[in-house]
Order: structure tokens, then sequence, then C-alpha cells
């Protein structure tokens, strides 16, 4: 019995010393783990510290296991570490922001760094330890997300049993618990499970593994592969250009198809194997879908300028027609981890920088936007025409290529925007700096375009509101046009109300925004909050607080702004006719052109 309880006790202080060895081996990315798990407690939820916080954590555990591999000091790693995080803390103190697609690419690149980062720059032909080392991660990735979702079934079903057998209400803890096991312990036992670079690891595949990849995964490539063969076929026969969408069926090919080539590693050194005749044709089997993807992009970006999508994708077909040289040239003398460690590098190039997709994305949306205004008269002398209209322009598919061409470059970089098309109206109006004040409708709307159809979603289930005026007003998220005007809700302090209620709330919150910011008050916005009255479950007094509130609004917002929005309290729906003149009204009062009004 006493052998059995020093057994149980060695095994616990060997658990507690698994746990003390995760934070002395990666330090850096267990604070990066404990900050967003912090975040998501405190009900935090800015996006940019949540990046950079990743940043962190990705990068300082890529540095720590690069370290280890070549044998580098304990103070000389976490020197590294601390240095990187440092230069990435610069970044995030500056007022440059990343767009969401350069976000996606760096942590993108960050995780070809991590699978890779043991055996970089090395100069073994032997690919089996970055095998065994990447399938060891994918395993524990694997086990840790199952962990981590029996945890929190486990959680759910003993609090719903408690409620109903014990009447004990325990849903208020559940999302704290919930965001300690995924943000806290899943990554905690990820970390624990990483295996030293130096320590042995046996490049083996289980037998049924082994049969799933060879009959199931390689002639899955293989049919893939026919399908697109056969398609080029048909374009040759029938003398048409490949489809636009051939581009991501492509891309698809040569990830799924070099994902199998590595994980067939084993078997492809097997000689007489399907992996190993796999491994000697699959280069060859690009070839003609990436002619493809080269004609399908050629037609696209000389007919519609370069996005940050066809860069993307351009991106990966340089990188796997590079693959196609390599493994073509060097067969089976190859170096694994220079394909990941390739394309994580070119992630990087596209992510920020001169090269990057918004950067080339923009100046070719730029271009063709400029030609197609100099076409028309709607630029000259290196600026927009003052007072230009678009409405006599035909046919009507130019004037929806202008829209979508200002959509397009609004969307990548709003304040350039402006500033190429209305820099005397972003000037006047003081929005300098603040370009998230203007959206995109208002620029169609100066140069006479359509605007597309309004999309409003008037959801009446929300019925929880986060009681403080500061935090509601840092809510209220004034989004492009054609989207729908965003609530952040907390989870704390949750006081259920009716949706009269919350109608009142919302308007008492437009009232206190007015005060900081009037001059972002258009149409669109007034008739998402002001053109409901509160439904039949509001009493007087809730009534009569909506009133007030509306009788504030329209004080606030001077005479003329008060005649529209109070044809909006009132429930007048304008007609096709009068739709178009309101609208631009709500475009001269935004930018302080009060004069003249159309």
């Amino acid at each position: 019995m006493n052998q059995e309880k020093a057994d149980r006790w060695d095994r616990f202080r060997l658990s507690f010393m698994d746990v003390i060895t995760v934070w002395q081996r990666f330090p850096l990315p267990m604070l990066g783990i404990v900050g967003l798990c912090l975040m998501v407690l405190l009900d935090r939820e800015e996006e940019r510290e949540a990046f950079y916080l990743t940043m962190v954590t990705l990068s300082s555990l890529s540095i720590l296991l690069l370290g280890e591999a070549k044998g580098w000091s304990t103070t000389l790693r976490h020197g590294l570490a601390l240095g990187l995080t440092a230069l990435q803390l610069g970044l995030f103190l500056s007022p440059a922001t990343l767009s969401p697609v350069s976000q996606v690419l760096q942590l993108l690149a960050l995780c070809c760094a991590l699978y890779v980062a043991p055996y970089l720059f090395t100069h073994s032909r032997d690919s089996a330890p970055l095998w065994a080392y990447v399938n060891r991660l994918l395993t524990a990735q694997f086990f840790s997300l199952l962990l981590a979702l029996l945890l929190i079934v486990a959680v759910m079903l003993i609090s719903e049993t408690l409620d109903t057998l014990f009447g004990l209400d325990l849903n208020f803890i559940h999302d704290e618990l919930i965001t300690l096991i995924c943000a806290l312990f899943a990554p905690w036992y990820l970390l624990a499970q990483l295996p030293h670079p130096n320590s042995p690891l046996a490049p083996t595949l289980h037998r049924y593994s082994a049969f799933l990849v060879q009959r199931l995964l390689i002639p899955l490539v293989l049919l893939y592969g026919a399908i697109l063969h056969i398609y080029f076929i048909k374009i040759l026969l029938q003398g048409a250009l490949p489809k636009g969408m051939i581009t991501s069926a492509v891309c698809a090919f040569g990830a799924f198809g070099l994902m199998v080539h590595f994980f067939a590693t084993p078997l492809r050194q097997q000689p007489g194997t399907l992996a190993q005749r796999y491994g000697q044709l699959f280069p060859y089997l690009l070839l003609l879908p990436l002619w493809m993807l080269y004609l399908a992009l050629e037609v696209r970006i000389h007919a519609y300028g370069m996005t940050e999508s066809r860069y993307i994708a351009s991106l990966i077909g340089l990188w796997l027609l590079t693959m196609v040289l390599y493994y073509g040239i060097a067969r089976a003398h190859t170096e694994m981890w220079i394909p990941p460690a390739l394309l994580g590098l070119m992630l990087l190039i596209a992510s920020s920088g001169p090269w990057s997709a918004q950067q080339i994305a923009f100046s070719s949306q730029e271009g063709r936007l400029i030609t197609l205004l100099q076409q028309h008269g709607g630029w000259q002398d290196g600026a927009p025409v003052k007072n230009w209209q678009a409405d006599a322009i035909k046919p009507e598919q130019i004037k929806e290529e202008l829209r979508e061409r200002v959509e397009t470059l609004w969307h990548m970089d709003p304040q350039r925007t402006a500033q190429l098309l209305l820099p005397q109206s972003v000037e006047a109006a003081g929005l300098d700096g603040e370009p998230e004040h203007l959206q995109s409708a208002e620029l169609l709307l100066q140069l006479g375009l359509p605007t597309g159809p309004k999309r409003y979603r008037r959801d009446a289930t929300l019925s929880q509101y986060y009681p403080g005026e500061k935090r509601f007003i840092q809510g209220v998220d004034i989004s492009d046009y054609n989207r729908v005007i965003k609530l952040n809700f907390s989870r704390k302090q949750q006081q259920p109300i009716t949706y009269g209620e919350w109608r009142i709330k919302l308007h008492q919150g437009h009232v206190l925004l007015l005060e900081k910011k009037a001059q972002t008050l258009r149409f669109d916005l007034a008739d998402h909050l002001l053109a409901s009255q509160p439904d039949a479950e509001a009493d007087d007094e809730q009534r009569k607080q909506l009133r007030h509130a509306q009788a504030q609004l329209t004080q606030q917002s001077g005479d003329l702004k008060a005649m529209l929005l109070l044809n909006t309290l009132h429930g007048t729906r304008m007609d096709d006719a009068t739709t178009p003149r309101l609208h631009r009204v709500s475009g001269y009062l935004f930018l302080g052109e009060v004069k003249n009004l159309p």
C-alpha cells in the first residue's frame, strides 16, 4: 500500500515537473497564451492586440525551437526571442495597421516557420527526422483539440446535471471555463508534447496509415489531376480560355498533392511502391494545371486588374512552379525544410512592404480606375474633375465597373481612396486621420455612381445590453454602406431587457455618439436606428423616454438633419423618386457641403 501511494506521488510530482518544464522551456510563448486567455476572460475584444499576442507566441516559439536544434545557449535563445518580441512591440505601437489579409498571411508564414523551425538551414539529405517531427506535432495538435473538446463536454454535462437535480445554475461560469480549457489547457498540453529537436524520432508509418496513403490519398490526387487534365483537353478542343474558378482548383490540387507527397515520405523511400512512383510523377502532373492557372490569371488581371486574391493565387502558382523545378531536378536528394520555408518567406513578403498583396493590388486597381475616369472625362491633370457626374455614361456596365473599382479600393485602403477621389471634401470635413468615418457610398454618391442595394438587418432577437454609455458608444461600428451596424455586447453584467428597451438604449447611445462625432450622421444610419417604433410591450414610460431621445437627436442634428430624421421617425417610406435626392442630401451633410443642395 505504501509503495502504491509512493508511486502515485511520483506520478503527480513528475506531472507537476512537466508543467514547470514547459514554462522553463517556452516562457514567452506561455506568457502570450496567458495574455490571450486574459483578454477573453476580461471580455476584451481588441483584434489588434490579439493578433500581436498571437504573433509573439508563434514567433518566439519558432526561435526557441530553432535555438534548441542549433545548440544555442539558453541566454542566447531567450535573448533572441525577447529581441523579436520587442520588434513586434514597436510595430504594434506604430500607427501603421495591417489589413486582415496581411494579418492572415503573416500568421500563415509563422505557422510554416513553426513546422520546420528545428530543421531550418540543415544540410542533411535525410528527411526522416523532419517528417517524424511534423508527424509528432500534428498528432499533438489533434489530441490537444480532442482533449479540450472532451473537457468542455464534461463541464457542460456536469453543470446541466447539477442544475437539473439540485437547482444549481452554473451557466454564469460556462464561458470562463471553456475559455480556460481552449486558450490555456490545449496550448499547454501541445507545448508539453513538443519533442526536443535532438531527441531520436523514428520515422515509422503504421500499416493502416500506409494503406490509407497508398490506396486512398494517392489515388485521389491522381484522380484530381486527371480531372484537371481532361479540362485542359476540353478547352483545347473548344478553343476557349479557362474560367477564373480554375485558380482555386489548381491551387488546391497543388497544396493537397504536396501534402500527400510529404506524408508518404517513409513509403517513397521503399522501392517498387506506389508512393515511390507517385513521388517521381507528381511534379510533372502540375505542369499543365499551372499553365491553365497562368492563362486564367492573365485574362482576369488584364480585364479587371490585380486584386489581393489574384495576387495570392499568383504567389501560390509561383511557389508550385518552384516546387516542380525543385523536385524535378533534385528528385530524391531534396531537403524537406526548403518547400515550407520558401512558402513562409513568400507569404511574409506578400503581407507587408512595397511588394505586399495590398500595395500591388491597390496600385493596379488605382491605375484601372484612373484609366476609366480618363476615358469618360472624369480625370484630368492628375486629379479628379470637380463636379463631374457619371450619370451620362453609357453603357451601364461602365458605371458598374467604376463602382466596383471604387469599392475595391475602399476595402483595401479607405484613407488613400478618399484622398484620391475627394481630396478637397475630405480636408474640408476634417477627416484626415479618421477614414473610418467616411464610407465608400459617399464617394460613389459624389461621383454619381450607383451604390448598390441597401441591405439592412433589423435584428429583433438581441435582448442583452452592457450598461455603460462609454462602452456602448465604443460598440457602435459605423461600417461599410452595405454592411450592418455591429454592436459589441459584453458577457459581463448582463441585464435582460425587452426589445423595446433595447431600441431606447440604442437611440440614447446614438444621441451620445452625435455629441462626439456629429459629422458622421447620414441617412442610412438614422434609418437603421430610428425607423421602427417600440414594440407593443413597451409601456408609457418607455415611449416617453423614446420621444425624449428623438427630440435630443433632432436638436443635436440641426434643422436640415431634423427634417430628414423626422421624416424617418414618422414612418415615411421614400419611393424610388425621392430616395436618390435624400441620399445626395445625406452625402452633402456628411461632407460639410450644405450649400447648393441638389
